[in-house]
């Protein structure tokens, strides 16, 4: 069972990666997915529950991705979820700023399905995620 937070603001993002873990409940990979629109209720997340993954965005209404990103790296050390740092901001080094900042993936928004799953199928560790979505 993986459990991940997404942390995102924007309602169709967040619809849209729940689809994509819907369908994959619907294949019998099973997720528990928790959802926090801003950093505050990320980190009350995270103070109530253990989560295996984090999809981050960078831009949110009340501060950067990147700090709990930082955050997660020094409180946590190998023990943190492994965390996805999603933006629009494409350049190189937002994606270098990502990794620095603790990010253990980035993936430029839009997002294409095939690149998610590799990336989940790397942290799952089990190769399952391709024909799961």
């Amino acid at each position: 069972r993986m459990r991940v937070l997404v942390v995102e603001d924007e309602p169709v993002n967040r619809a849209l990666l729940r689809a994509v873990f819907s369908r994959a409940r619907e294949q019998a990979y099973a997720v528990d997915l928790t959802e926090s629109v801003n950093l505050a209720a990320a980190r009350q997340a995270l103070r109530d529950a253990d989560f295996d993954v984090i999809i981050l965005d960078v831009r949110l209404p009340d501060g950067n991705g990147l700090d709990l990103a930082r955050e997660l790296a020094a409180a946590r050390g190998n023990a943190r979820p492994k965390v996805l740092i999603m933006s629009a901001s494409v350049l190189k080094s937002d994606r270098d700023a990502a990794i620095t900042a603790g990010g253990d993936a980035f993936l430029p928004k839009p997002f294409r399905l095939g690149d998610l799953t590799a990336v989940l199928d790397r942290f799952a560790s089990a190769g399952a995620w391709a024909e799961a979505v």
